[in-house]
């Protein structure tokens, strides 16, 4: 134990011996403000839609990434109604989303609808956001393929 000790008196010695004068550099540096979506769905085939059957349930139908180092809120909004080649239209409204076993919210043409926001318990750890989508049917409806769109905006919250 002696040599042990010895041994660390002699290092600390000889490290304060040849230790030189210790000079702070100040660093600075800015981190940009990072808002960025992508959409990892591409397209979201409903498939066959049975009107016998009652609404059709997707879950986890549409995926998001969201890269942000900022507080941000992500709205999406229906453009217009489904509609197939031969003009037939199916309102908006029968489309319906979710996230994380939340109520479906029917969506509204023009209407903007918040999905998720920074921090929400909804967005995993690497920013995807997961949304169940529901589409109901009436037999009323024409038959055909049809085909909608939908738009999404992100924005800075404002705090």
């Amino acid at each position: 134990m002696k040599k042990i000790a010895l041994f660390a008196f002699v290092l600390f010695i000889y490290l304060g011996i040849n230790a030189g004068e210790i000079k702070n550099l100040p660093i600075t540096f800015k981190e940009p403000e990072i808002m960025g979506i992508d959409l990892l769905t591409n397209k979201l085939d409903i498939g066959m839609v049975d009107p016998f059957k009652g609404a059709k349930e997707v879950p986890g139908g549409i995926k998001i990434k969201v890269k942000s180092n900022v507080d941000w809120v992500l709205y999406v909004m229906v453009t217009d109604d489904f509609r197939n080649k031969k003009g037939d239209r199916i309102p908006c409204n029968r489309f319906e989303i979710r996230t994380i076993r939340g109520k479906y919210h029917p969506l509204k043409k023009g209407e903007m609808y918040r999905i998720a926001s920074r921090g929400d318990n909804c967005v995993s750890p690497d920013g995807v956001i997961d949304i169940d989508v529901m589409f109901n049917l009436k037999m009323e409806d024409s038959p055909g393929n049809y085909f909608g769109n939908w738009k999404e905006t992100f924005k800075r919250r404002l705090l």
